[in-house]
């Protein structure tokens, strides 16, 4: 007769056991990059490289501060002498020494002559000049007097001294004078020096004269 209609399913069966895997299909694509990962600490210092080569020689700098001064070395050993100059030129040396009396006074105002002397000089030498006399005065009481001894070269005036007295008793005054006077020559010849006295005031003087003349010339050459 005709097949009858189909019975009800039924019920699930128990499942089976595991098939064997099959094999793996191919790569799917790439997906997109996920976000960056977290910074991981920082890995140890490597060793030091090489040293470079030197570089070029950089411009001078300017020049410092001087530093303080150092202490002052030895000595050092004395130089050798050095060779002797040669002798220098020698001077010269005139003189007068006279005694005796030569009278100065009466008259007054006049210049006389008491000592002279000559030496040969040149132009620039000094020439020390030194005199000295004794200056002799016979005088009434209540006596002054004003005398001049007055230093001349070649007839030039070139020093005066001056010599003033005053008493009250009648007596013979001897009064001593020195000087020294030092010239320089103005030309190169032969110099003559002369002492001269001369009376420029008296008041009871009888007479007045001069001793014991002494000029002495040194010439520095």
């Amino acid at each position: 007769g005709p097949t009858g209609p189909t019975g009800d399913t039924g019920p699930i069966g128990a499942t089976g056991p595991t098939g064997v895997t099959g094999p793996t299909g191919p790569t799917g694509d790439t997906g997109p990059t996920g976000p960056t990962g977290a910074t991981g600490p920082t890995g140890d210092t490597g060793p030091t490289g090489a040293t470079g080569p030197t570089g070029p020689t950089g411009d001078t700098g300017p020049t410092g501060p001087t530093g303080a001064t150092g202490p002052t070395g030895d000595t050092g050993p004395t130089g050798p002498t050095g060779d002797t100059g040669p002798t220098g030129a020698a001077g010269a040396l005139a003189f007068s020494n006279a005694t005796g009396t030569l009278a100065v006074f009466p008259p007054l105002t006049t210049e006389v002559t008491v000592a002279s002397t000559t030496a040969p000089v040149v132009t620039d030498n000094n020439i020390k000049v030194d005199y000295g006399i004794d200056l002799q005065n016979v005088t009434a009481a209540d006596y002054s007097y004003t005398a001049e001894l007055r230093l001349y070269r070649d007839g030039t005036l070139i020093d005066t001294r001056t010599s003033s007295f005053s008493g009250s008793v009648a007596a013979t005054q001897n009064t001593a004078i020195a000087n020294t006077y030092v010239d320089t020559a103005p030309t190169t010849t032969t110099s003559t020096y002369d002492l001269r006295v001369i009376y420029t005031a008296a008041t009871n003087i009888t007479s007045a004269s001069v001793i014991n003349r002494n000029l002495n010339l040194i010439v520095f050459q």
